[in-house]
Parts: C-alpha cells; structure tokens; sequence
C-alpha cells in the first residue's frame, strides 16, 4: 500500500492500471483527486482512492435517518428541512429540503397531514430516495415527531391525557409521534 499526500485535482493514476475510488474522479484516461488526503492503491482489486484527512460533508442516503424540521404543511404532503442524520452533531453538506407524502406518513389510511404536524415539530424521518429530491417516510413506529412546542406559547409540549398538552395555556394537540417522543435528546 503506498501513500501519497494529495490535494483536489491532483494527478493519482492513470486509467489504464486503476479505477477510480472514492475520493477520485477520471477524466480523459487520468484519475484525479476529488479530496484532500492520502492516495490509496488497492493492486488487488485494480482501485485508487483517496482517504481524506478533513471531514467529508454527510449526505442523506438511502435508509438513513434524519432529523428534520416542519416548515410547511400541505393537503397531500409536509415539507422538511433536514438537519442532520441521527446520532451525528454534523449538519448535512446538501440541499436541506425533504417531502413527506401523505402516502409515507403512516402505514394506515391518512386523509391529510394538516391535523398531524405543526409547523416547526422536530420529526425523526428515514430517507426513501435521495436522488433528485429528498423523499422520506415515518411509517415505522421510531419514526415521527419527537418534539413539538405550542403554537400558541411556544412552550416544549408534553404526553397527557388528551394527547399532547401545552402546560402553559393547557390546549391539547393531536400529533403524529414517535414512540419515544419526549425521551429523546437532540442537540440541535
């Protein structure tokens, strides 16, 4: 395994003894590097890559879960802003805009979303497809919203006997929640 020190766009091999890896890109029969780091051969499998010595911006995938905030709410769909992948304190290095269908929100018949969501609810999501758009799901029970506020007083809503109440103006909200909602500690 040799390695070298590269920067984005600088000669790693050429085409004819390599396939480009991760890192890497070719053009014109020369492999060039994509990212700063260390140039890695594999002679086995024919590949080159580099690996980064800097962080490489998260991108949602495919199966992925994301914690997304509700910006606006629709008769057929909520539409998200992503903020980043669960478990991870990084922001996502992409378009932050994803769509939740009607269809994806629940594995039973929902007429409309509009009762379900508020405006600003903090929803844990699993990304469906990821290419052109962001399209995501919460039809599995760990899926949904995980905070909610008042939209009245802003204040943090909390399980009670009618759903979600607001401690301050002690209003009742009906919400489509993960199952630990409440419970859950997100730095955002």
């Amino acid at each position: 395994m040799d390695q070298k020190f590269v920067l984005p766009g600088d000669e790693v091999a050429i085409a004819e003894m390599f396939s480009p890896g991760a890192g890497t890109y070719e053009e014109n029969g020369v492999i060039y590097a994509s990212n700063t780091g260390h140039v890695v051969f594999n002679e086995r499998d024919r590949v080159v890559w580099v690996q980064p010595v800097t962080s490489v911006p998260q991108l949602p995938r495919r199966g992925d879960k994301i914690l997304a905030r509700v910006t606006d709410i629709r008769s057929n769909m909520v539409l998200l802003d992503m903020l980043r992948k669960e478990g991870s304190t990084r922001q996502l290095g992409c378009t932050k805009h994803a769509t939740l269908h009607v269809s994806e929100i629940t594995k039973k018949y929902t007429r409309s979303p509009t009762q379900l969501f508020g405006e600003d609810d903090i929803v844990r999501c699993q990304v469906i497809k990821h290419k052109p758009v962001v399209f995501v799901t919460t039809s599995a029970d760990d899926l949904g919203i995980i905070h909610s506020d008042c939209g009245y007083c802003a204040v943090p809503l909390v399980m009670g006997e009618k759903g979600l109440e607001c401690s301050e103006c002690e209003r009742s909200f009906k919400r489509y929640l993960a199952n630990d909602y409440g419970r859950v500690h997100m730095p955002l």
